[in-house]
């Protein structure tokens, strides 16, 4: 039972910090291939 409990927890924040990870990454590049092929370009900036 603490087992499972500790390996849930620790998928749990496992998954968290990756789809932090990816948000950080995602909001720091701003021509990201998963991003950037569904949304308009960015006009470049002068």
């Amino acid at each position: 039972m603490g087992f499972l409990r500790g390996n849930s927890l620790l998928k749990l924040g496992f998954t968290f910090d990756f789809i932090t990870q990816s948000k950080l990454l995602g909001g720091r590049t701003p021509q990201t291939p998963r991003w950037g092929r569904g949304a308009a370009p960015k006009p470049p900036a002068h």
